[in-house]
């Protein structure tokens, strides 16, 4: 077994519930999902990989190590506007700085098919991460936005609109071109696990 140097913490966000199911507002949470299928259709990590729900802290719980590093997947099981307790609750429980934590999730203001990594940024107005700031008392954690805007929508009439969009469920076309990219993302995301 590889001696682990270090932790890294992946939260996917998302509503609970068959309704909220492929909505943008699951993107973070379908990622997730997909990520941890990934690695366990690829013999990835060092052990058998099985999701755990975790009453205590509040989400289901995966636990790897590649690399040397010890990757903790996390979805939260409470709604969106309660995932900060889960991000403080993990931290909390294996001890580590909010700077190793990078929560996925939607973003309006990227067309579908695009995605970001960013570091300290503020909520932008997105529900998770307002609740994961105020839990965590720090912007000082990373993230990664994936797009979810179709990319023929008006960008002023889509931000009134946001709010309500997030929770109606994807088309099949902005779905497909999302998921398309899930393969880049974990090239992107793999890096930041190595580099960060």
């Amino acid at each position: 077994m590889l001696k682990t140097e270090k932790i890294k913490i992946i939260i996917g966000l998302g509503n609970p519930g068959e309704e909220y199911s492929n909505t943008p507002h699951n993107i973070g949470k379908n990622f997730i999902n997909w990520f941890f299928d990934f690695i366990v259709e690829n013999k990835l990590g060092s052990k058998a990989l099985k999701w755990k729900k975790n009453k205590s802290i509040m989400g289901d719980v995966a636990s790897l190590e590649i690399g040397g590093v010890k990757l903790i997947l996390a979805v939260p099981t409470g709604f969106m506007n309660l995932s900060g307790l889960t991000a403080l609750k993990l931290i909390n429980f294996y001890g580590v700085d909010p700077k190793q934590v990078i929560v996925v999730h939607d973003d309006t203001d990227l067309v579908a098919g695009n995605f970001k990594i960013t570091y300290g940024c503020s909520s932008a107005g997105h529900k998770g991460i307002e609740s994961t700031i105020s839990n965590l008392k720090t912007q000082s954690f990373w993230r990664l936005k994936i797009g979810v805007r179709p990319d023929n929508l008006n960008q002023s009439l889509y931000r009134i609109k946001a709010g309500d969009f997030v929770i109606k469920k994807m088309s099949i076309k902005n779905k497909k071109i999302i998921e398309n990219r899930f393969d880049d993302i974990y090239v992107e995301l793999s890096k930041w696990i190595k580099d960060n």
